[in-house]
């Protein structure tokens, strides 16, 4: 018996894989051929045991009138890459884009001055108390 099949061994891009890569790759059927019987044993020419035997559809392949069977497909798994990789490499760099964005908006936006605005602010607020209050009693003192 001899047995010959075509294939060729290479890495698989992405676009080449199908929708459902963890399924696996179908397999076509392959083709039996066997040579023409000849009459012996009291069987008439052309009838094979061995067909008979064999799962299939018999046919004719070829001028020689060889019998042919068509097996079943097959299922061939292969590992698959992590199809999420590149998801998650455009997660990661999105959010370290808006860190470094953030981190950058806040060095441009802060101002040095603001740090101590607030005690400034009620500093001011208590003199300008005091101002009103002073102003009030040298009122009151004026229209005695």
């Amino acid at each position: 018996a001899r047995i010959s099949f075509k294939f060729e061994k290479a890495f698989l891009r992405i676009s080449e894989f199908p929708p459902d890569a963890n399924r696996g790759f179908d397999l076509p059927a392959a083709l039996i051929s066997l040579p023409p019987v000849a009459p012996r044993d009291g069987h008439e020419f052309g009838e094979s045991r061995l067909l008979d035997l064999v799962e299939g559809v018999a046919s004719e392949v070829g001028d020689t009138h060889s019998e042919g069977v068509y097996m079943q497909g097959a299922l061939l798994t292969l590992p698959t890459p992590d199809f999420s990789m590149p998801f998650n490499v455009t997660t990661m760099v999105c959010t370290l884009m808006s860190l470094l964005a953030g981190a950058l908006l806040t060095t441009l936006t802060r101002r040095p001055g603001w740090e101590g605005f607030r005690k400034l602010k009620a500093e001011q607020r208590k003199r300008l108390k005091s101002l009103e209050k002073e102003a009030r009693k040298a009122r009151a003192g004026e229209s005695e």
